[in-house]
C-alpha cells in the first residue's frame, strides 16, 4: 500500500495539517486513489463523488505538481460552466498533489448529470497529458460569450496572503464577486 492510515506506514503527505485537514472517510478514499495510481502505472488519477451532507459535486485530482496546475485545473471547471464553491491543495511529500474541488451547476445544485462529469473529467485529462491549452480555450469562450447583468459592473477581486494564521502553511483568502471562473 503505498499510502495508509496505518502507523506502520510513512504518511504519503509528510503534513500533520494533511491527516488533520480531513476525515477519515475522505483519507481512506485519497488513499484508494493514490493506490489505483501506483497500481495502474498512469501518472494521475481523477475521481468524483457527491458529498451527500454538504451538498456537492466533488472531484479530486491525484497528479505530478507543478507551477499553475491548481489554476488549470481550476480552468477546466470554467469551461465546464461549474461554480466551484470550495477548493483544497494537499502537496505531497513525493511531488504529487490532491487538490480537491467541491462545485455546483448553474442552479447551484450537485452536478449529478453523469455525461457532465465524464466531460470535466476528460478535459482535466487531456490538460494534465498536455493536450488542452486551458487559457487559450477561456479566451476563446470569453470573446463567444454575451454578458449577463452580473458581468456589465466590476467588483474588485481581492487575494489576501495570511503568513500568522498557521505556522506551517500560507493561508490564501479570495474575495470577490461570486461567479463561474472566480477561483480562476
Amino acid at each position: 500500500m503505498v499510502c495508509s492510515l496505518q502507523p506502520k506506514y510513512k504518511p504519503c503527505s509528510g503534513d500533520e495539517n494533511y491527516w488533520l485537514n480531513y476525515d477519515e472517510p475522505t483519507l481512506l478514499w485519497h488513499a484508494q486513489i493514490v493506490n489505483e495510481s501506483a497500481e495502474t502505472g498512469i501518472p494521475f488519477n481523477i475521481q468524483t463523488r457527491i458529498n451527500k451532507e454538504f451538498n456537492y459535486t466533488e472531484i479530486t485530482v491525484y497528479a505530478p505538481d507543478h507551477p499553475g496546475l491548481f489554476s488549470k485545473i481550476a480552468g477546466v471547471m470554467v469551461l465546464s460552466k461549474v461554480n466551484i464553491v470550495d477548493a483544497k491543495i494537499s502537496t505531497l511529500s513525493d511531488g504529487m498533489v490532491l487538490d480537491t474541488f467541491a462545485f455546483l451547476d448553474s442552479n447551484n445544485q450537485p452536478t449529478t448529470d453523469e455525461k457532465k462529469i465524464q466531460r470535466i473529467v476528460q478535459g482535466l485529462k487531456k490538460m494534465l497529458s498536455g493536450r488542452l491549452d486551458v487559457q487559450n480555450e477561456i479566451r476563446l469562450e470569453k470573446n463567444r460569450s454575451i454578458k449577463t447583468k452580473s458581468q456589465l459592473f466590476d467588483v474588485a477581486s481581492r487575494v489576501l496572503l495570511d503568513n500568522n494564521a498557521s505556522s506551517t502553511n500560507t493561508v490564501v483568502e479570495v474575495n470577490g464577486q461570486d461567479r463561474i471562473g472566480l477561483l480562476y
